[in-house]
């Protein structure tokens, strides 16, 4: 690899771990291989920018739903992130949301935001685990835009993730309003954790 790519073999070293600990690849003694696809999470930095203007133009179209001094769950995918700016346009919003990300810059905007806690796994802003779970079952709100993986040509909404995916199902148990956030790229696929039927949201976006 250091000959291929004309780099030193500790800078080879120090990229093989950062992609290791985002679960793209596994190490061995003297080798390296790609994770299976089907079992990759990629890192936000890598979801954020992938299909941008199609989760753009979702949110947008999502956003006719949000109305003044709403509490809004937005869960931990980047077209979910997309609406922060459509939400900042309203009046008295409050955000809860499982993201560090979204968390974030929701406070650039100047928006309410409660953050679940929890743990953060393999460098994800996404926080998971128990603290997250008991954080939302004590919350309620009146919509939350999520998204996931994959959406199989049965209805069937699934991830590949099942710590998100558990919280989730906790989120769309606390919220009056159910919206599925969708681009074209995760259709007729299916991963291994099933969330619901896509009967069970209330309201379905993507791109067409």
């Amino acid at each position: 690899l250091s000959d291929v790519t004309y780099t030193s073999p500790s800078s080879i070293r120090r990229d093989l771990t950062r992609l290791q600990n985002a679960g793209i690849v596994k190490r061995s003694y003297g080798g390296v291989t790609l994770v299976d696809e089907e079992e990759i999470v990629p890192p936000i930095f890598m979801r954020k920018d992938k299909n941008r203007i199609q989760k753009q133009a979702i949110a947008r179209n999502a956003s006719s739903l949000i109305k003044d001094g709403m509490t809004i769950i937005l869960d931990g995918s980047t077209t979910a992130f997309y609406m922060l700016n459509h939400i900042a346009e309203r009046k008295d919003i409050t955000v809860i949301t499982n993201s560090l990300l979204t968390a974030s810059t929701a406070t650039e905007y100047g928006i309410k935001v409660y953050s679940t806690g929890g743990y953060s796994e393999n460098g994800s802003p996404v926080l998971i685990g128990t603290y997250a779970e008991e954080t939302l079952q004590k919350l309620t709100a009146d919509i939350c835009f999520i998204s996931s993986s994959s959406l199989s040509n049965d209805g069937d909404v699934t991830d590949v993730n099942e710590h998100e995916n558990k919280l989730r199902k906790i989120i769309m148990e606390r919220v009056k309003v159910k919206v599925l956030l969708m681009d074209n790229s995760k259709k007729g696929k299916l991963s291994t954790h099933v969330l619901c039927k896509l009967a069970d949201f209330d309201y379905y976006f993507n791109e067409d």
